[in-house]
């Protein structure tokens, strides 16, 4: 009887842990946006302004296919470009860039503005920069080539 009921108590603590710390929450996907991964370049020969950004899967699982939304804004003007992002593995990093007509001093991201993924941490999706990262004066070029992906 003694053995019965050590078992039937250990049985209950293990589901009281499991209740408390369920499984599923170490094994979500994590998608993250950090504000030193958003560039923010502003092309005065032809007005325009590149906004280039980069998510990352910091999870442990991978994260199913979502919408990653690119940004800038100026004053009272915004405008923003969805990319379609065809999942995650952990670890894993989608860089995309968009080309804006206009000059904006403020460029952000949003991975998973749709919230299509279940995630670990669902507050770190997004960040924005609002200072130049490069200028290009008139009659200047942009040596940054290559980051398209």
């Amino acid at each position: 009887m003694r053995c019965f009921v050590k078992v039937m108590l250990t049985i209950c603590f293990a589901s009281l842990i499991m209740a408390w710390f369920p499984e599923d929450s170490y094994s979500l996907p994590d998608l993250v946006i950090l504000k030193d991964w958003i560039t923010l370049i502003t092309d005065n020969n032809d007005q325009t302004t590149r906004v280039i950004v980069m998510v990352k899967n910091i999870g442990n699982q991978a994260a199913r296919p979502f919408t990653l939304r690119i940004g800038a804004s100026s004053f009272n003007t915004w405008s923003w470009y969805d990319f379609r992002i065809p999942g995650l593995l952990p670890d894993a990093v989608a860089t995309r860039e968009f080309r804006f007509g206009g000059i904006y001093t403020c460029a952000w991201g949003n991975a998973d503005i749709l919230k299509e993924v279940e995630e670990s941490n669902e507050s770190n999706n997004n960040a924005s920069v609002n200072e130049f990262k490069l200028t290009i004066p008139p009659g200047g070029t942009s040596s940054i080539v290559g980051w398209h992906s």
